[in-house]
């Protein structure tokens, strides 16, 4: 499943946080929330990224994607284009400090042994 929105929000869609949270809500295992925005101000996609982890969103991806294809033989470059951010479902709150998967902190004195290298003393 794919959710899409604009940004910024509606005046009835009510508080950013909240709204990425109803988001969060319908997603089913597996699914994304993609927002998009307009390029105008460069410090907005922060604004979106602390919001969406504030609702319990995971933040995967950030895609520029150009509105105008560019000119063939010309070398120009593109003032215009729009902002993607990419979220999924948090399978462990922000708050907790702990990585799933194969990103997991190791813990105990095997884990900090490894860190040690060859040389030096335990």
């Amino acid at each position: 499943m794919l959710i899409v929105t604009g940004w910024p929000l509606a005046p009835d869609a009510g508080a950013p946080v909240e709204f990425l949270a109803r988001g969060r809500a319908m997603l089913l295992p597996g699914g994304c929330l993609a927002v998009l925005l307009a390029h105008v101000d460069p410090v907005l996609p922060v604004d979106v990224v602390i919001a969406g982890k504030q609702a319990g969103l995971s933040y995967l991806q950030h895609i520029v994607a150009a509105d105008q294809p560019p000119t063939r033989g010309q070398r120009t470059q593109l003032d215009i284009h729009t902002d993607v951010l990419v979220f999924a479902r948090a399978t462990v709150p922000e708050s907790s400090g702990k990585l799933m998967g194969s990103r997991r902190e190791p813990k105990g004195s095997s884990a900090q042994s490894r860190y040690r290298g060859s040389g030096g003393s335990r």
